[in-house]
């Protein structure tokens, strides 16, 4: 026994230095062809991965600013429109009251056109009366007289009738 266990010890160095040899050039291949190229692989990826996570981050806080900004935005142009609205109101306020007032002074200046018509109209209607009255009272003084009064004379009697009647009112009014 001592003989086949000599050899298979002697064998099994040589096998387990072959076998250990063998490994290690499997590894180091491996390591060199397969492992390697792998892990450049995915390192590659990693960094890919990373850099499209930075854009992300990146991406992202240009969208919150962008929203920010919008918003502000919205808020201002909100704000315009109020100061707009309000603006408007003011303004309405302000020609209503404008126009009031214009018609205020149309009325008043109708008003006292009208008075002023209606004034004249009233010197012209006693001018009427007095003239048909003094016809009145010569038609009256001639039919009395019974006699004929030529033109001039008729038109004297006619002006100091229209005199006396003018001052009729003043005396009346004293």
């Amino acid at each position: 026994m001592d003989f086949e266990w000599g050899r298979i010890v002697r064998d099994l160095n040589w096998t387990l230095v072959s076998g250990v040899i063998h490994f290690l050039i499997l590894v180091w291949l491996l390591k060199r062809l397969l492992f390697k190229p792998a892990l450049e692989y995915l390192d590659q990826r990693r960094e890919k991965i990373a850099g499209r996570m930075e854009a992300a981050r990146i991406d992202q806080e240009r969208a919150v600013q962008l929203v920010w900004r919008r918003e502000k935005e919205l808020q201002e142009a909100q704000a315009r429109a109020r100061r707009m609205d309000e603006e408007a109101g003011n303004r309405a306020e302000e020609i209503i009251t404008q126009a009031k007032e214009q018609a205020k002074i149309e009325a008043a200046q109708i008003i006292t056109d009208a008075q002023i018509v209606s004034e004249r109209e009233q010197e012209l209607m006693r001018a009427d009366l007095r003239h048909a009255y003094a016809e009145i009272v010569v038609s009256g003084a001639a039919q009395v007289l019974e006699r004929e009064i030529n033109i001039d004379d008729h038109r004297q009697l006619i002006d100091k009738l229209l005199a006396s009647i003018e001052e009729e009112p003043m005396r009346m009014a004293q």
